[in-house]
């Protein structure tokens, strides 16, 4: 059976208590933010699939997407693409090897945003958000 894209992250509980237990849909996110540190990539993704119930400290907010802050441990970077739209991308995430295979790309448009092998991915912090 195929690994599902929470398996790949580093203690992944505070994704899985926000969303019940459900795994949040890739196929459809923005990118905010990519910050590259010597080998650690810093990426911020907008979800627009949205935990129910809301969190308690979300109630009453105009919140209209969950921003998911990954860092992540680059072994090799295949593809890096700052010359499209950062929004409506798909995150697909497969096991190769001992490594983590990351592919970012807008399949509307067949540009690939992000191809690269990853060591580790982990949650850096989790937040509601309004976007325009």
């Amino acid at each position: 059976m195929a690994k599902k894209w929470l398996d790949f992250i580093d203690d992944n509980r505070a994704i899985k208590a926000l969303y019940n237990g459900k795994e949040p849909d890739l196929s459809d996110v923005s990118i905010t933010n990519v910050d590259m540190h010597g080998c650690t990539l810093i990426l911020d993704a907008d979800f627009y699939d949205f935990p129910d119930p809301l969190p308690s400290r979300w109630i009453g907010k105009d919140y209209n997407a969950v921003t998911i802050r990954f860092e992540m441990q680059i072994v090799k970077y295949k593809t890096v693409e700052f010359n499209c739209d950062y929004k409506h991308l798909s995150i697909n995430m497969e096991s190769r090897g001992e490594d983590i295979a990351v592919k970012i790309e807008d399949k509307k448009h067949k540009v690939t945003f992000l191809d690269f092998l990853a060591k580790y991915i982990e949650v850096e912090n989790i937040k509601g958000k309004t976007t325009k």
